[in-house]
């Protein structure tokens, strides 16, 4: 045997892995390898792609549950589709993506596709080219992925431990023990559900809490066979047989139906529970949710919100069905029925509201009895609502509905007879009128301010938005009655010429950050477009990818003609990536060396990262009236009076600079030009007005009480210099904080509200409080959006509050001090950490020795973009919810203690970057710190934490004790790392942990170390 070509064939069958990007001109093997017209490799390239050839790449280890395929190919006019097989040219297709024209065949745009089921294992990939005559596309890289970019995760992070107890849905896929662990083609968990099931082959869950007394079961399944059966059996496979549901024909593997079983004898407390499968041969069935209920699903009844998914019959099973997908109904077709058998009517039964989606024109909803044209006791008049996914409600009156028990019927009718889907419909209840009026939709308002007088606007986008229900055209691209919000713009570039360090030039010089700021109220659906506007040098043409961050606050985000739709109903910041300039590549920095040793590919205007973001801010209620006598009006062209009668300055609508000499001429900025905040004072900056300048109190050690900065406005920092760049030099160090864009010292009922802060000089936004026996402080809905060395975001220490912002940094975002900090979107592109708890010992130690500090909690926040550009060893900070080390010496809590982390609570904390580059965790008390010095970190709580995606450089977190502070009896429930479950397994894998001086460690609440 030649073992050096079995050598060689191990090492090139490992050299494709999805947790990595694919070089598409790796392939193994290709259709026409003698051929010069078909298929040329060119360095990583794919070139003369044309329809029917194809590429393998041998040997492709898809991990666990991929679901996502992006590519970068090029094109300069064909339309093409990339067909993703494997096992061979013609094997199984998991998915396809098409291809459009890019402007060129060497300009490369990414293109993707959620693919139709998740993809496991080791296989054979192909990647099959279909099209017209002539050369369809080049191909650069490809990569997998298993969450596409936009997924959104409502659920527990980690269902696998759990064990639901009764009356609760259960995933299936969460089995501990199956029959055939070696076989992939004998039981599979994909996607949340069990498939690839085939006769005598089991699954089993350990441990499972059937509650007090459950007497039935309910599972959903999807099968395209009948006389299949799944067994219930308690201890082992062979064990006692506790009921046996019979699993019938669905019309499909996609097609999940409710089935169920009343048990053979009542069952209580923890057991092994074992899914026996039975059945003629093939695959059987597949599996979704599961329940045990103490009885059998109740009667139907009025009042009672029923899921659409879950009628028993409908008018096409075999022939056209409708579909059943995430608890929602689709292609609903003209003429076809749902009915659900045996509703109580109750008495006075006299209207129905149904939850449709549809972005087309709709139709009706027909309300019968008994059988499918039976009595019409109503319709329903579904319009459109933007998008298959945006649900709204529509409710019609009934007509002589009948009492007591009746056959349902809903029939769909269109408003032709043609072939398209209607709309979909998830949920329906039955009423009786309870006051005066039909209606439950009370939508509120929106409040578009106009351009900023003076300053130009964005010149790479512009935003339009609109109320859903007041688009002047069903079809939103064909509207015409938008309103445009100003598209602001704040930019990487250094502030003048041979002062360079400042900015983060090296790395992100001529980034930009294009935002709107608008007013919304809650349940207001509303369509925020985006229109890219093809600047010379910029990224230009049709946009076609768009995703939006955080992906739970939008209800849709679609493209449509090249321009981006966005719908949302509720207030939220949101960053919308374009083409993928961040969601898929390495950006700032794309290979994790140390600084210096590489060239930074994104550092220019052409081929730099130019971010977009929607401020869909909540109304200011109590916005200053101009007419107030108390109320100070602040021309364009002046400067506001240091102090004065009045009690609220109105920054007009405008452009306001603060460093002007007596001519109004503007000149460099000093550390005397800030805006003096004075006690019992508000300072308003408007939606169309931009301050240059900063507001402080310039730290005179007394008291700040009772001020408050607010507006949709922007206070801007671009007019000052950094305080290494001073004419004169580095500024000392007891005048850094003059730069600080809002600064308050010894605060109490203080607020900043609204503001955006660009391009800070300094810190961007801070209140340093008082003990927790005075007023609380809170900065809320503020945006601060940063491109410079030492622009920390700040936050609240003390009596305080971080609600609801939007931090995108160079440097550390949020320091985690105060009270809490709630509903953040954090984003960091070069340095720094987006949650930095090094100076939690300042304020929850002896400084405020006569209170207990509650817990501090951090909670309901994403990390959108987790980046950098230091390799691992130049930061110890590099992490998302990090120390660098103990700046402070240990202080005494009031409890009697010198625990750091005894109260401290992260929760419901999502990293859901596509490609990160922080790891989770870095904890470092190995600082250059003498021993005693060095802060201990036990009893921190993680619940409810996703860090989804896999680390693209590879690198662990840190969790590095010492002898006098070690790490210890921290808890872990459902916590994920690189999107694995945290466990002591993984904490002890030198791959994915450092670790030092770390015992007694919790997961999911049982006691194990590592």
């Amino acid at each position: 045997m030649n073992y050096f070509f079995l050598l060689a064939y191990l090492v090139s069958a490992a050299t494709h892995h999805w947790q990595s990007d694919v070089d598409s001109g790796s392939f193994d093997m290709e259709s026409h390898p003698h051929s010069e017209e078909l298929i040329l490799k060119k360095d990583r390239f794919v070139t003369n792609v044309q329809n029917g050839t194809w590429v393998a790449y041998r040997d492709f280890d898809f991990g666990n549950s991929l679901a996502y395929f992006w590519i970068e190919a090029a094109s300069a006019g064909a339309v093409g589709t990339i067909e993703l097989r494997v096992g061979s040219p013609t094997g199984s297709v998991i998915g396809s993506v098409a291809i459009t024209e890019t402007g060129g065949w060497d300009i490369y745009k990414p293109f993707g596709t959620k693919l139709p089921r998740p993809v496991n294992g080791v296989h054979d990939l192909y990647l099959t080219f279909v099209g017209g005559d002539g050369k369809l596309c080049n191909l650069n890289r490809f990569r997998f992925q298993r969450l596409a970019p936009d997924y959104k995760w409502t659920k527990s992070v980690v269902d696998a431990p759990q064990r639901a107890p009764s009356g609760v849905f259960t995933a299936s896929a969460s089995f501990d023990v199956e029959s055939d662990p070696e076989d992939q083609n004998k039981v599979r968990s994909e996607g949340g559900k069990v498939n690839y099931i085939q006769k005598e082959t089991w699954v089993g869950y350990k441990s499972f809490d059937f509650g007090n007394n459950s007497t039935y079961f309910s599972i959903e399944a999807a099968s395209d066979t009948t006389q299949n059966t799944l067994e219930l059996r308690l201890g082992s496979p062979d064990g006692a047989l506790l009921g046996t549901v019979e699993i019938t024909n669905t019309g499909s593997f996609k097609n999940f139906r409710s089935f169920g079983t009343q048990l053979s004898r009542p069952v209580q407390g923890v057991q092994d529970l074992y899914f026996r499968f039975n059945g003629q041969g093939g695959y059987l069935f597949d599996l979704g949710a599961f329940r045990f209920l103490p009885v059998p699903p109740g009667r139907k009844l009025v009042e009672s919100t029923l899921a659409a998914s879950k009628f028993e019959k409908e008018s096409h099973p075999n022939t056209a069905p409708v579909v059943v997908e995430n608890n929602e109904v689709t292609s609903i077709k003209h003429g076809s029925w749902i009915a659900f058998s045996n509703f109580d009517f109750g008495q006075d039964t006299d209207r129905i509201t149904l939850e449709a989606a549809t972005p087309n024109n709709g139709g009706y909803i027909e309300i019968r009895t008994d059988i499918a044209n039976g009595p019409l006791i109503g319709t329903v008049t579904v319009s459109h609502t933007g998008s298959w996914s945006h649900y709204r409600p529509f409710t019609a009156a009934l007509s002589s509905p009948p009492s007591g028990r009746h056959h349902l019927f809903l029939k769909f009718v269109g408003l032709d007879e043609s072939d398209e889907n209607l709309f979909n419909v998830r949920t329906f209840v039955l009423g009786r009128k309870t006051s005066g009026s039909d209606s439950l939709v009370h939508e509120g308002n929106i409040n578009v301010y106009p351009a900023v007088p003076g300053l130009d606007s964005s010149p790479y986008y512009s935003f339009s938005v609109q109320k859903l229900r007041t688009l002047n055209h069903p079809n939103k691209e064909n509207a015409t009655n938008w309103e445009e919000p100003f598209a602001w713009l704040t930019r990487c570039v250094d502030y003048v010429p041979n002062r360079d360090v400042a900015y983060y030039e090296e790395f992100i010089g001529s980034w930009s950050h294009t935002y709107c700021n608008f007013e919304m109220d809650k349940d207001t659906p509303v369509v925020v477009k985006i229109t890219r506007l093809n600047k010379p040098g910029a990224p230009s043409g049709p946009i076609k990818m768009a995703n939006a961050h955080p992906a739970h606050k939008v209800i849709s985000c679609e493209i449509i003609n090249g321009d981006v739709y966005v719908t949302m109903k509720d207030p939220a910041l949101v960053a919308i990536d374009i083409d993928g300039q961040m969601d898929t590549r390495d950006a700032p920095r794309a290979i994790p060396n140390k600084w210096g040793d590489e060239p930074f590919p994104y550092r220019n205007e052409s081929n730099g990262a130019h971010g977009v973001t929607i401020f869909a801010n909540p109304f200011i209620k109590d916005k200053p009236s101009l007419s107030d006598p108390d109320v100070y009006a602040v021309q364009p062209g002046t400067l506001p009076p240091s102090d004065g009668p009045w009690k609220t300055l109105y920054f007009l609508p405008g452009v306001h600079k603060l460093s002007v000499d007596g001519n109004r001429n503007e000149r460099e900025w000093s550390t005397d030009d800030p805006v003096f905040l004075r006690n019992d004072r508000s300072y308003y900056i408007p939606g169309d007005a931009i301050v240059y300048g900063n507001m402080n109190d310039l730290d005179d050690d007394q008291d700040s009480v009772n001020i408050r900065v607010f507006g949709h406005g922007t206070l801007s920092g671009a007019k000052i210099p950094h305080w290494k760049d001073f004419s004169f030099g580095e500024l000392p160090g007891e005048k850094h904080k003059s730069l600080r864009m809002l600064q308050l010292t010894r605060a109490s009922n203080c607020f900043y509200e609204g503001i955006t802060i660009a391009d800070p000089a300094e810190h961007g936004a801070y209140i340093q409080g008082y003990g927790y026996n005075h007023a609380a402080n809170k900065i809320s809905w503020l945006k601060n959006i940063s491109w410079r060395v030492n622009n920390d975001g700040g936050g609240v220490t003390g009596n305080g509050y971080v609600e609801d912002c939007f931090f995108r940094h160079q440097d550390d975002a949020l320091y985690v001090r105060g009270i809490a900090i709630r509903r953040c979107v954090l984003w960091s592109d070069v340095n720094g950490a987006p949650l930095r708890c090094s100076f939690i010992t300042n304020d929850r130690g002896e400084d405020f020795p006569n209170t207990l500090p509650p817990d501090l909690v951090v909670e309901d926040c994403d990390v959108i973009y987790s980046r950098g550009v230091f390799a691992a060893d130049d930061a110890t900070s590099f992490g998302v919810i990090t120390t660098p080390g103990s700046f402070d010496q240990p202080k005494t809590y009031a409890d009697g203690t010198t625990n750091t982390g005894q109260h401290l609570l992260f929760r419901n904390i999502r990293v859901t970057d596509p490609r990160p580059v922080r790891y989770l965790l870095g904890f470092d008390a190995e600082a250059d710190k003498a021993d005693s010095q060095k802060v201990p970190w036990a009893g921190l709580r993680f619940e409810n934490i996703e860090y989804r995606h896999p680390h693209t450089w590879q690198w662990r977190n840190r969790l590095l004790g010492s002898t006098s502070a070690p790490i210890r009896n921290w808890s872990f429930d459902r916590v994920l790392v690189n999107g694995q479950p945290l466990d002591a397994r993984l904490l002890a894998d030198p791959k994915a942990f450092e670790t030092s001086n770390v015992s007694d460690m919790r997961f999911n609440g049982s006691r194990s170390s590592p």
